[in-house]
């Protein structure tokens, strides 16, 4: 079970107030408006207390300097924590006194929302603190598996410091949000599918970066209305270059996701939580990548991104990979490869746990009932997973989840809460139903792609089938539905029959059961609840604009949604009846 770890703050009391220095003054009135508050910590983590100093006082100033609240006078401590500090300070000034009065010396430092450590300097002596505004709420999982629950408590709440909350059964009624615009290739953007980090970065030599806020700004409210999570597929400290190549992690360029997330989290105030993708290549998992500086940079990246966003309390965990390795040799078929598979699952799970002690952490699988029976039989599951809390699978069925869900009810000691980390059906067929090789379209057939009301019923039913199987289900903890959005960059090829279009266009797939897929056609493209189409004034060639103010960018101009309503109400009558 994950425990919650947070600083207990030093008792203020209410009106004890002092100016600086040798005479004492009260302050009765504060300069600028107080926003929400949360906890200040100063720390002297490499070094004791400076000598004669037994107290301090505490001015903070937001970012035009002006006062925000009363001086604060505490005694100092190794660690000295201060509640109710308004969250949009910008600068912390502190008096070092004697005796409770005399100034032996002040520090004036930086506070950094992030939690990135920072050194206040006094003439030339180190005073090293670590200076912190911590979020005015965190969340902590646990998960129980009979019956398959997560759970969730909250410290603290919307401008106050509070204690912890009762943990709370909480069952996902997700949604899968990647919101690519149409143009973009996720395998070649140096994001990776990234479009959540935070605007306003100083990038030497070209200004100010931009960033998708006018895309998730269109969605957030729509999501918030209908689902209580999203599963973000991608979110990364530190992107690739833009040509590709890794950074350097001695300087990288890090990308931070505030603003997002404070947004999905709004206040605590009907939040919506957030399962974070970390796409670490399958390569990496399976022993078959030979390229260092690709390893270097994804298990750094994996620390650097999981410690980030640890303390904020809109995320409940992460994903380690989305269908990666889903050969039956990694799963028991055969030893040395299913061991290194599942060692590297074993050695990101506990990097990922130890950072973020409060949080879920898991994968998300193909839907392959005979890889889970072949692992368990090989004891892999119980083995390498103990750093795991939840059981993700990725699922597109039409009908029934009986032979999904089956062997995860058969586990004993490797028994773990399942997550349909995806669950969907595609709104999309063809009309033109020609066969190239076996269940592959021809080229006229992937171009024939379309939506119409009759493969959008067909969709819907196929989602009032299944949802409700899953979220009553009792080794099941909760569903993700695929997906918000359909995506125009994700069709796979097959040689000698169809070559996909771009991402401009929206691309057919191959054929699939009915029991699978309701229209008998697997588009990866076609998952949409909300299909997508061009802005006016945007072309698909329009794609990011990083610096400048260009309107028809796809980041500052974002696509058009089309709801399809039939499928949007067999998601809300599926989650409706349940907490």
């Amino acid at each position: 079970m994950k425990i919650l770890r947070f600083v207990l703050g030093v008792a203020v009391a209410a009106g004890l107030v002092a100016g600086c220095g040798d005479s004492r003054q009260n302050y009765v009135s504060q300069s600028s408006p107080i926003q929400n508050t949360g906890s200040f910590q100063l720390l002297f983590q490499n070094s004791a207390l400076p000598a004669d100093v037994d107290s301090a006082q505490f001015v903070f100033k937001d970012a035009a300097g002006n006062r925000l609240g009363n001086v604060l006078e505490l005694p100092l401590q190794q660690s000295t924590t201060v509640s109710g500090v308004p969250l949009n300070t910008a600068t912390v000034e502190i008096d070092y006194l004697r005796n409770g009065g005399f100034a032996l010396f002040e520090s004036q430092s930086s506070i950094n929302l992030s939690g990135v450590r920072a050194q206040a300097t006094a003439g030339n002596r180190i005073v090293d603190p670590t200076l912190t505004v911590a979020q005015d709420a965190r969340t902590a999982w646990t998960t129980r598996t009979s019956p398959a629950q997560f759970l969730v408590s909250v410290t603290g709440g919307p401008g106050v410091d509070g204690p912890t909350t009762a943990p709370t059964p909480f069952k996902v009624k997700g949604v899968g949000y990647s919101p690519t615009p149409i143009g973009v290739d996720v395998k070649f953007s140096p994001h990776l599918g990234d479009y959540f980090w935070d605007g306003g970065q100083d990038i030497p030599g070209n200004g100010k970066l931009k960033d998708w806020e006018k895309v998730w700004q269109r969605d957030i409210e729509n999501i918030r209305g209908r689902f209580n999570s999203v599963r973000i597929y991608t979110m990364l400290a530190v992107h690739l270059n833009d040509n590709g190549s890794f950074p350097d992690f001695n300087s990288p360029n890090v990308r931070t996701h505030r603003k997002f997330l404070d947004a999905m989290w709004n206040n605590g105030n009907d939040p919506v939580y957030c399962l974070i993708g970390l796409p670490i290549p399958a390569g990496i998992y399976t022993g078959t990548t030979g390229n260092q500086a690709e390893i270097q940079f994804w298990e750094e990246n994996l620390q650097r991104t999981v410690s980030q966003l640890a303390s904020h309390p809109a995320v409940m965990g992460f994903t380690l990979f989305n269908e990666q390795g889903g050969e039956s040799r990694y799963w028991g078929g055969n030893a040395g490869d299913s061991n290194t598979y599942w060692g590297k699952i074993a050695q990101f799970s506990q990097t990922a746990s130890s950072a973020a002690p409060d949080k879920l952490v898991g994968f998300a699988n193909f839907d392959t009932p005979a890889l889970i029976t072949s692992a368990d039989g090989a004891n892999l599951l119980t083995q390498f997973g103990s750093s795991l809390d939840f059981w993700g699978v990725n699922a597109a069925q039409a009908v029934t989840l009986e032979g999904t869900l089956n062997p995860y009810r058969a586990l004993t000691t490797a028994a773990k809460p399942v997550l349909f980390t995806e669950l969907g059906n595609p709104a999309t067929t063809h009309t033109i139903t020609d066969i190239c090789s076996g269940v592959a379209p021809t080229q006229a057939g992937a171009d024939s792609i379309t939506t119409t009301s009759d493969s959008i019923a067909k969709a819907a039913q196929a989602l009032a089938n299944v949802l409700p199987q899953a979220i009553s289900d009792n080794v099941v903890a909760g569903v993700f539905v695929f997906e918000y959005t359909d995506e125009w960059w994700k069709q796979e090829g097959v040689n000698g029959c169809f070559t996909p279009r771009g991402a401009s266009r929206q691309d057919g797939g191959v054929g699939a059961a009915v029991g699978a897929k309701a229209n008998g056609y697997d588009d990866e493209e076609g998952y949409g609840l909300y299909g997508i189409g061009l802005s006016r004034g945007r072309s698909a060639n329009d794609v990011f604009s990083p610096f400048g103010n260009e309107p028809n960018a796809a980041n500052l101009n974002p696509d058009t949604l089309t709801p399809r309503g039939p499928m949007l109400d067999a998601v809300d009558a599926a989650f409706r009846p349940v907490r």
